[in-house]
C-alpha cells in the first residue's frame, strides 16, 4: 500500500491511499538466524575474502551463505519476557591492524565494548571495555569531530553526551570528550548528526534540540533548545527537503505513533509537519536513496515488544516501511511503501548495505523476529 502524505503541521498525515509500489523499492525477506539473539547487527568483511558478512555480538555469518561463527558462546533470548544483550552494533579498525573489529553497545546503563577479529578466524573475539556505563539509546560512529572515527555517546556518571575515541592503548578504556558542560537530562533516544546552521561543521541533534559544534570540538557545545519530538525521537537526521537552501529535521517516535519532518524558517526556527502519524514504535531509522535516483528515502518501522505491551500501538501490525518524498507545486509530499510485514526493526538500528553487491542496497535487521536480510530485487 502506497500512501499520500502532504505537508501539514498538525493533524493525521495520511490524506489518501492507492495501491502498487513505487519502482525500485521491492525487497525478498531471507531469514539468516530465526532466534532472538540481538537487536544490534552491522555489517564487513570480517575474514577479507570479498564477501560481506552479517556481524552481531554472538556470530557473524559468513558471506556469500551467512554460515555462522561464534563471537562468543551464543545464546537466544524470551521475546516475551526480557532484552537481548546487544543494543548496537558497529565496526571499526581499534587497533589499526587492518582489519575492522566490532563495537559493541548493551542495554543502556551498561558498558560498551570493542571486539578484536580475529582476522576471520573460528575462534571467540577477545573483548575489551569502552565505557562502563553507557545511557542513551542511539550512540552513532562519526568521523566528524576530529577527522577521525569516533564514538558518540552519552556516558552515565556524570550523564554528558561527548564523543570517544580509544586510548594509546586501545585496550584501555577510551577517551572521552564531554560536548556537554552539565549533565544533560533529557536524551534517551536520538542523537542526529548534520550541518544545521550551514557553518560547514556538523552538529548534533536530539529529540529536544541541537548541540551546535563549535570550532574547537573538545570544547563545550552550545545547546538550542526545540520541542521536536515527544518522548525524543529515533535515529534523526538532516537534510533540505523542499530545496531552500535550508537544512531541515526528519525524525520518528520510539515509543509512539508518529514520524515528522520539520522545516527550518528564515529565522531559524522549525515548524513541525508530519509524515505519517499510523504506525507506532519507529525505534530505528535510516535516511538512504534506497532507489538510486539520488533522493534519500525515510526507512523505518515497528520494533516489536518495544516496551512489551506497554506503548500506544504495541500490538499493531509489524511494519517495515520507506517515505519518500517529493515536490509539488511547492509543497513537500511523502509517498510510503511497505517493504516487509512481520519483522519491523531493531532496537536502534537498521543497516542499509549493498550485501550481494549487486549494486542496489539490501536491508538487515536484528529484531525478535530473528536476523533478516531483506534483498533488493
Amino acid at each position: 500500500m502506497t500512501a499520500l502524505v502532504r505537508r501539514a503541521a498538525l493533524g493525521v498525515a495520511l490524506a489518501a491511499c492507492s495501491s502498487g509500489k513505487p519502482g525500485g523499492l521491492a525487497f525478498h525477506r531471507e531469514v539468516i538466524d530465526p532466534a532472538f539473539r540481538a537487536e544490534g547487527v552491522t555489517v564487513f568483511d570480517v575474514d577479507h575474502d570479498g564477501n560481506l558478512d552479517i556481524v552481531t555480538d554472538q556470530l557473524w555469518y559468513a558471506g556469500p551463505h551467512f554460515t555462522p561463527h561464534e563471537v562468543t558462546t551464543p545464546q537466544t533470548f524470551d521475546v516475551n519476557a526480557g532484552y537481548a544483550s546487544s543494543f548496537g552494533a558497529f565496526h571499526m579498525d581499534v587497533d589499526a591492524d587492518g582489519y575492522d573489529d566490532l563495537v559493541s553497545f548493551g542495554l543502556p546503563d551498561t558498558p560498551v565494548k570493542w571486539c578484536k577479529n580475529p582476522r576471520g578466524e573460528d575462534v571467540h573475539w577477545q573483548c575489551f571495555p569502552i565505557n562502563a556505563d553507557e545511557f542513551e539509546e542511539s550512540p552513532a560512529i562519526t568521523n566528524a569531530f576530529d577527522g577521525r572515527t569516533t564514538v558518540m555517546m552519552g556516558v552515565a556518571a556524570p550523564r554528558v553526551i561527548g564523543w570517544m575515541e580509544p586510548s594509546s592503548q586501545p585496550t584501555d578504556p577510551w577517551i572521552i570528550h564531554p560536548i556537554t558542560a552539565d549533565p544533560f537530562a533529557p536524551m534517551n533516544h536520538g542523537l542526529g548528526l548534520g550541518d544545521l546552521d550551514g557553518d560547514g561543521r556538523v552538529d548534533l541533534l536530539t529529540g529536544a534540540g541541537w548541540f551546535q559544534q563549535p570550532s574547537d570540538p573538545t570544547s563545550a557545545w552550545p545547546f538550542f533548545p526545540e520541542d521536536w519530538c515527544p518522548d525524543n525521537c529515533s535515529h534523526m537526521y538532516v537534510h533540505d527537503f523542499d530545496g531552500d537552501g535550508r537544512a531541515d529535521v526528519i525524525g520518528a517516535s520510539p515509543h509512539n505513533y508518529g514520524a515528522w519532518w520539520w522545516h527550518q524558517e528564515r529565522d531559524g526556527s522549525f515548524t513541525k509537519n508530519v509524515i505519517d502519524s499510523t504506525i507506532s514504535e519507529n525505534h530505528s531509522a535510516a535516511l538512504v536513496d534506497l532507489d538510486g535516483d539520488g533522493i534519500p528515502e525515510l526507512v523505518t518501522g515497528k520494533r516489536y515488544w518495544a516496551h512489551f505491551d506497554r506503548d500506544a500501538g504495541a500490538t499493531d501490525p509489524i511494519l517495515l516501511v520507506a517515505y519518500k518524498y517529493r515536490l509539488d507545486r511547492g509543497e513537500v509530499v511523502w509517498d510510503r511503501t511497505v517493504l516487509d510485514e512481520g519483522i519491523g526493526v531493531g532496537s536502534h538500528q537498521l543497516e542499509v548495505v549493498d550485501v550481494d553487491r549487486d549494486g542496489k542496497p539490501d536491508i538487515v535487521v536484528a529484531t525478535r523476529k530473528g536476523i533478516v536480510l531483506l534483498r533488493h530485487e
